[in-house]
């Protein structure tokens, strides 16, 4: 018995000579496909996503234009500049469709095994924070750019549901990582405020109470003027701009 099996042809993007263009480091290629368009919601032209297909391919070809092969575009929170080739490919078998998902990857039933991936990914996250916030501190990465507030962390929440209670869950820990990392921070009011005051009265003296609580006053002002910041940024490009 013989069974045909026709080979659909689909369009796809390649990002290559990925630059940072912050750090000026070279990055790795990327591939967006047609057949897995998931990929394009994550890349920012003009600061707008474009989760559909069609609606992706229509702003990197305005990018390219004129023939210019060399493009700006943001990839997350990085912005970087890439040449991008426009190609097709030849594919033949089963693909996912709307309305189907793939198999999950089981996790370890062990419980020691459960453990140790937790650990390891906890120092990933923690890992990924610091060069985060390194970077911002360093002006290598836009701090615009990279803060989300509780607006974006809701909608973001909500959109992980649709892939598994297992997104949800490691999102749940990532946020909780990026949290205590922020509040060890040296900022009055933070326990990481609270460390410096009594690092200083170990080593030299106790700090004048007038201190301690101006340094709160002024601690909880720069907190409030953060917070009304990043809310109105969160509101502006989830519910305004449509860029989140």
């Amino acid at each position: 018995m013989t069974v045909a099996a026709p080979v659909k042809s689909y369009e796809y993007v390649r990002l290559v000579n990925v630059k940072d263009v912050q750090t000026e480091k070279i990055l790795s290629e990327i591939e967006i496909g047609q057949w897995n368009p998931q990929p394009s919601q994550n890349i920012f032209i003009n600061d707008k996503s474009y989760p559909v297909w069609s609606d992706f391919m229509a702003a990197i070809r305005s990018l390219s234009k004129n023939g210019k092969s060399r493009v700006a575009l943001r990839i997350g929170p990085v912005d970087v500049e890439a040449d991008v080739e426009f190609r097709s490919r030849g594919l033949m078998g089963i693909s996912l469709d709307s309305g189907l998902s793939s198999e999950k990857m089981d996790l370890p039933a062990n419980l020691f095994s459960m453990v140790g991936l937790t650990f390891d990914y906890s120092i990933v996250a923690t890992q990924s924070t610091l060069l985060g916030l390194y970077r911002i501190f360093e002006g290598k990465l836009s701090f615009r750019k990279s803060i989300s507030g509780p607006v974006k962390i809701m909608k973001l929440t909500a959109d992980s549901i649709k892939y598994g209670w297992d997104v949800y869950w490691m999102l749940f820990a990532q946020i909780s990582i990026v949290l205590g990392i922020m509040n060890l921070l040296p900022i009055p009011v933070l326990d990481g405020g609270h460390m410096v005051m009594y690092f200083i009265e170990g080593i030299y003296k106790p700090i004048p109470t007038r201190i301690i609580a101006a340094s709160m006053r002024i601690g909880v002002v720069l907190l409030m003027i953060l917070g009304v910041y990043v809310i109105f940024l969160d509101i502006w490009d989830v519910f305004i701009a449509g860029v989140f």
